[in-house]
């Protein structure tokens, strides 16, 4: 039996999609929660707390002691997601339990807008990351996350069309198209941005005016933050998977400068789902086909041209099986075995 430390934010299900995975393989898997120092240097999205470098290490070696005294696993394998704050300090004893640890890094954020990650590259044996940019930038592997299946609840909501999302004025223009578009011909959907609560509307709508006069980006404004296609509620990772499971056609978007494929789109994709994206770099993948995946530019779309989207809804999409085998592929038991394959 292999023991696996797991390094992983816990903010998201990926570490018990993935803990689950490896102990299925016949794994031993201990978890340490990767933690995210405000007087991090290295952080490029979010506030800093400026302290000497001497400091710094010393915190980050401090939290990674830590880690590493409530356990006396001697381990084979350390798979890091992202792995904001890691140090020389934790693969030197990771190291000095077990010389031959394997340890890799997946990337699902970039380093030109979160983290510099490729600070850490010389920590690991093998990096892969989700950004084609990246990719190409430091000479590290391109990979997908990863997508598996899941047991549909009976009782849950059925979609011709879903999208769920963080509100952005992009997202809106491309989200509120394709609603008015199911309303207009029938179809069932569910179709909502996410946006935190405001509290005092007139403070706000005062902030607004004034980012108007300073020509600064506007926030949402007061009639469309109270418009249905609003939310305040997010929706639990368990409840977003079976909306996808159990909808046709899945609205996915391109996070601003970044080209990685979205684990909505993978799950999806791997459900066989059709998807309506504006991530052109989906083109560049061998799974890709046009029968199942339509890329819309970002930008505000005419009666005739909603026409495409109208009937790439509407059409049957058969499967090829070539096309199968690649996604499978990315599949969590075989992208695992992708990562941990020397």
């Amino acid at each position: 039996m292999k023991n696996v430390l797991l390094i992983s934010p816990t903010w998201v299900n990926i570490h018990e999609d993935l803990m689950e995975a490896l102990r299925k393989q016949g794994m031993k898997v201990e978890l340490f929660p990767e933690y995210s120092f405000p007087e991090d240097s290295l952080r490029i999205k979010g506030k800093k707390t400026p302290v000497t470098p001497a400091q710094e290490d010393e915190m980050k070696s401090a939290y990674w002691k830590e880690q590493l005294n409530k356990t006396t696993t001697s381990f084979d394998f350390a798979l890091v997601i992202d792995g904001q704050g890691v140090n020389s300090y934790l693969f030197e004893k990771l190291k000095s339990r077990n010389p031959l640890v394997y340890c890799v890094n997946y990337l699902y954020d970039v380093t030109y807008s979160i983290y510099h990650f490729e600070a850490c590259f010389n920590f690991y044996d093998k990096v892969f990351t989700f950004d084609r940019k990246d990719a190409e930038l430091y000479g590290i592997n391109l990979l997908p996350i990863y997508w598996s299946l899941i047991e549909e609840i009976s009782d849950s909501p059925v979609y011709e069309i879903f999208g769920f999302g963080s509100y952005s004025e992009n997202r809106l223009r491309l989200y509120s198209q394709i609603k008015e578009l199911a309303e207009n011909t029938g179809k069932t959907c569910f179709i909502k941005l996410h946006h935190k609560p405001i509290k005092n509307i007139l403070i706000y709508r005062l902030k607004n005016r004034l980012r108007s006069l300073l020509n600064l980006p506007r926030l949402i404004s007061p009639s469309i933050y109270k418009s249905d296609m609003i939310t305040n509620e997010f929706i639990s990772t368990n409840d977003f998977r079976q909306l996808i499971a159990k909808s046709d056609v899945i609205l996915d978007t391109k996070v601003h400068n970044q080209d990685g494929l979205t684990a909505r789109f993978m799950w999806a994709l791997g459900l066989g789902k059709k998807i309506i994206t504006t991530n052109e770099a989906v083109r560049n993948y061998d799974f890709y086909t046009k029968d199942q995946i339509l890329v819309l530019e970002d930008k505000y779309y005419t009666k005739d041209e909603l026409l495409i989207i109208k009937r790439f809804i509407e059409h049957d999409y058969n499967e090829d099986s070539k096309i199968r085998d690649n996604i499978d592929k990315l599949r969590i038991d075989n992208w695992l075995n992708t990562i941990m394959t020397k």
